[in-house]
C-alpha cells in the first residue's frame, strides 16, 4: 500500500476502535473473505427493506 492508503486504513481502524498498535500505521491491506456462496446482492449489501 502507498503511504496515503496506509493512513486511510489506519484512520478507519482508529475510528472503529480496532487499532491494534497505538501510534503505528497499519501497513497490511485490509482483507475480507466473504462466504463462497454469497450472492452478488449480498456482497454489495443489497436486499429488500420492508418497513
Amino acid at each position: 500500500m502507498t503511504r496515503a492508503e496506509a493512513l486511510e486504513v489506519t484512520r478507519i481502524h482508529s475510528a472503529a476502535g480496532l487499532l491494534a498498535s497505538r501510534g503505528r500505521l497499519n501497513l497490511g491491506a485490509p482483507f475480507r473473505a466473504p462466504h463462497h456462496t454469497v450472492s452478488d446482492a449480498g456482497l454489495i449489501g443489497g436486499g429488500c427493506n420492508f418497513l
